[in-house]
């Protein structure tokens, strides 16, 4: 019987941004990898066999129309952010990832505020997976952290797997990379994961990475976590939705084809294809589940994302008790006490950092200039670490602005050939101040 109730939507439901859409590249990675490792595979095999172990003894008819979550653990997982960046506009704000990293744990946490706008087939299967995210507060030389690093690279743009610099032990943190753009081979990807399996056998690789754009954007990155957790697309492990029905081993995620990244509309929620008529038989009994697929899944790719259920939070407690890739370690007490998880942010000195922009005239960043040339080198603050109240400049080389305090852009001459020393003091809210000088900022040519 088909149980949907109509076609109405409330406002807000369908929202769909001007911005490109991505899709994920989790399944196409994971593929590649298992068919250069085939070991991968057995890995994968023997995580499958523990989620049917721990499935086989809930009754799913007790939670398949309740709020409640089959197990009241709460999971506090540490994680790390590695900017990878240029000096792009990748190169964010401390203050935007906190507020991301906030976003992604609500959805975690089933607080996130689109959860009213789930359709009331699903309501009752809205799923809590009480997993907090906790950026560390200390990196794994016991040293203070905000939980952020930055590495200046070539390496964002056409990125893939060789970005992810200065990565943690992944059985103590889950690594997420950011990175400007990706290579050919995930250049239509918003994002891509390691299942569990594949980060067994990668562990230097295990994590996720994805543009900076989608740092803060609808819940990709929650999707992304869900991989390293071990969850499925709704339609199974491939990267092409709306092909065939298919089934991502959870029993409350009804069959389907899946949506495509624009299909944020009133036929993919109230989409019937696959699921009509869907019941599964348990020990305990048949449930009927909604007749309608779930389209509002997070692992779905309709970017109207609002929700887990509870058989999903199932599964993504079995991987994080799993010994597969050392999940199973990520909550552990002590590694919350090595990781500093549990610790109020750090008030750390703010770390001082300039880039060197483009002059006028140029297409690329300008390190050369001859003396007394009209263009002139432009020096940015990107002091970062901290909340950075003051940052104060001096510049040798007879600048023709040889001392400043700015937060901004500078833009300077010089009257004397050779390479120009950049000092820099930046001044933090309320953790003091952190020096950096340059003795090789940029180099001024004679003219003559």
């Amino acid at each position: 019987m088909l149980k949907r109730t109509g076609l109405l939507l409330i406002a807000g439901l369908l929202s769909i941004s001007s911005r490109a859409q991505l899709a994920c590249g989790t399944d196409d990675k994971y593929q590649q990898l298992k068919a250069a490792h085939p070991e991968i595979g057995a890995l994968e095999q023997k995580l499958e066999a523990e989620i049917r172990d721990k499935v086989s003894k809930l009754d799913l008819r007790k939670f398949a129309k309740t709020t409640g979550a089959n197990d009241t653990t709460y999971y506090d997982v540490p994680i790390v952010i590695h900017l990878v960046h240029d000096y792009g506009t990748e190169y964010v704000s401390d203050d935007a990832i906190f507020d991301a990293v906030s976003n992604w744990s609500e959805v975690f946490l089933a607080s996130n505020p689109d959860t009213a706008s789930v359709i009331a087939p699903f309501k009752p299967y809205i799923g809590n997976a009480r997993i907090r995210l906790r950026l560390a507060t200390k990196d794994p030389n016991g040293n203070p952290t905000k939980g952020i690093t930055r590495r200046r690279s070539y390496l964002s743009a056409n990125a893939g797997d060789q970005a992810k610099l200065d990565g943690w032990p992944n059985n103590s943190y889950i690594n997420i990379w950011f990175v400007n753009t990706f290579s050919g081979s995930h250049s239509g990807a918003a994002a891509y994961a390691y299942y569990p399996s594949s980060g067994q056998w990668m562990p230097y690789y295990d994590g996720i990475i994805g543009l900076t754009t989608y740092l803060n954007y609808d819940k990709a990155i929650p999707h992304e976590i869900g991989h390293v957790l071990n969850l499925q697309h709704t339609w199974g492990n491939t990267n092409a939705p709306n092909v065939a029905c298919g089934d991502d081993q959870v029993a409350d995620t009804p069959p389907t084809k899946g949506h495509l990244t624009t299909g944020c509309t009133a036929a993919s929620i109230y989409d019937v294809t696959c699921a009509t008529g869907y019941v599964v038989n348990t020990p305990n009994g048949i449930i009927d589940y909604p007749d309608t697929t779930n389209a509002q899944n997070v692992m779905d790719y309709t970017y109207c994302q609002k929700m887990f259920t509870h058989g999903q939070v199932d599964r993504m407690h079995a991987s994080l008790n799993s010994s597969v890739a050392g999940r199973n370690n990520l909550f552990n007490p002590a590694n919350l006490v090595s990781t500093g998880a549990l610790e109020a942010r750090p008030d750390l000195l703010p770390i001082p950092e300039f880039s060197v922009e483009k002059a006028a005239f140029s297409t690329e960043r300008s390190y050369f200039l001859t003396a007394g040339n009209a263009a002139k080198f432009v020096f940015r603050n990107r002091s970062w670490n901290d909340t950075i109240t003051n940052v104060d400049w001096t510049f040798s080389n007879g600048a023709d602005i040889s001392s400043i305090s700015s937060m901004g852009t500078i833009n300077n001459q010089f009257s004397q050939p050779g390479w120009v020393t950049v000092t820099m003091t930046a001044t933090g809210n309320n953790s003091g101040t952190a020096t950096l000088t340059d003795d090789r900022a940029v180099y001024v040519a004679d003219p003559n």
